[in-house]
C-alpha cells in the first residue's frame, strides 16, 4: 500500500496492483494548492469544502460522500466500510451535520480516515470498525475532536499507527477560513512519534509492534 498526503485531511492510498482511493480532496479556500489527482474511487466523509472537492480527482472516479459511503462496498480488491458518525461534540453544533469514517482494507492492511469526527465513538462504531492497523485522525480541534478526545478514540480502537491530519500549517495560517490547532497542540508530550515523507509504501510486515505516531509531510 502506498499513501500520499496532500495536507488537510486529503490523502490517496494505493494498492499495489494500482487502484488509487482519494479520501477528503479539499478546494482552495483551505490554503493549499489544490493537486492534480487521479483515483478509481473518490470518498468523502462529509460535502464541506474542505473535504468533498470531488471534481478535482481526474480519471472519472467512483464518488462515495457523506451517507452514499455508509455500509460495505466491495470494489476491485479493495473492500471499503462506512460507519456513521457526526461532525460535532456538542448539540449546539448540530447544524454541521453528519460525518461518514471509513475503513480501507487493502493490501492486507486496515486504514481508517475519520473525516471531520466531532464527538468520542459509542460501543457499537468502534465494534463496526473492526481492527484498525493505521487510524488518520483530525488533531485540529475546534470543528473536530479534542485532544483528550483523540488519546480517547486512539485508545479504544488501538491502532499500531496514529497519522495525525486536520491541523494548522504555513499553508492554513491563523487568518484563514479554518480555525484549527497546530500539530504540536497534539503531539505534546507524545512519545514514539516520527517524522515522515508525504509519500510511504508500507505492507502489513512494516507496521510498528509498538503503536506510533507517524507525522506525514504533505505535498507541496
Amino acid at each position: 500500500m502506498k499513501i500520499t498526503y496532500y495536507g488537510h485531511a486529503f490523502f490517496v492510498v494505493e494498492a499495489e496492483g494500482g487502484l488509487a482511493i482519494a479520501i477528503d480532496p479539499f478546494d482552495e479556500s483551505v490554503g493549499y494548492a489544490v493537486p492534480s489527482v487521479r483515483a478509481d474511487v473518490v470518498l468523502a466523509s462529509h460535502e464541506h469544502f474542505d473535504h468533498a472537492n470531488v471534481a478535482a480527482v481526474e480519471g472519472s472516479p467512483k464518488a462515495l460522500v457523506g451517507a452514499a459511503g455508509l455500509g460495505r462496498h466491495d470494489l476491485g480488491g479493495a473492500v471499503i466500510l462506512g460507519v456513521p458518525s457526526k461532525h460535532y461534540d456538542d448539540p449546539a453544533a448540530a447544524a454541521r451535520g453528519d460525518n461518514t469514517v471509513f475503513v480501507v482494507e487493502l493490501d492486507g492492511i486496515r486504514l481508517c480516515h475519520c473525516g471531520d469526527l466531532g464527538h468520542t465513538l459509542g460501543d457499537e462504531a468502534v465494534a463496526q470498525l473492526g481492527r484498525v492497523d493505521i487510524l488518520i485522525v483530525p488533531v485540529g480541534g475546534f470543528y473536530t475532536l479534542e485532544v483528550e478526545q483523540v488519546d480517547e478514540l486512539v485508545d479504544r480502537v488501538a491502532p499500531r499507527v496514529v497519522i495525525p491530519m486536520h491541523y494548522r500549517t504555513a499553508a492554513v495560517t491563523s487568518g484563514a477560513v479554518l480555525k484549527i490547532a497546530s500539530k504540536d497542540h497534539y503531539l505534546r508530550g507524545k512519545r514514539h512519534a516520527r517524522e515522515l515523507p508525504s509519500s510511504i509504501t508500507l505492507g502489513p510486515d512494516s507496521l510498528p509492534a509498538r503503536r506510533e505516531i507517524w507525522v506525514m509531510g504533505y505535498v507541496a
